[in-house]
């Protein structure tokens, strides 16, 4: 099997515009979208610094963009 967030980008993409919110926490990184649904992803103690907008051009083999993505899915 192919990695399930190549698999999850291609088949759904990702709407930014559904984002309403990214919570930076030390482990954990939360993302509510506008209908109130959050997902979780674990940082394991790496910090991320990107924002909303840098999703527009996702780069799934970067880190920071995986994390993120991560959530996403899960909200």
């Amino acid at each position: 099997m192919e990695d399930p967030l190549k698999y999850l980008t291609e088949k759904y993409g990702i709407d930014v515009l559904s984002i309403k919110q990214i919570v930076f926490g030390k482990k954990y990184i939360a993302v509510m979208l506008n209908n109130g649904n959050i997902g979780v992803c674990a940082t394991l103690l790496n910090k991320i610094n990107i924002n909303i907008e840098d999703l527009n051009k996702h780069d799934i083999n970067n880190f920071q963009h995986r994390i993120i993505i991560n959530a996403y899915f899960n909200a």
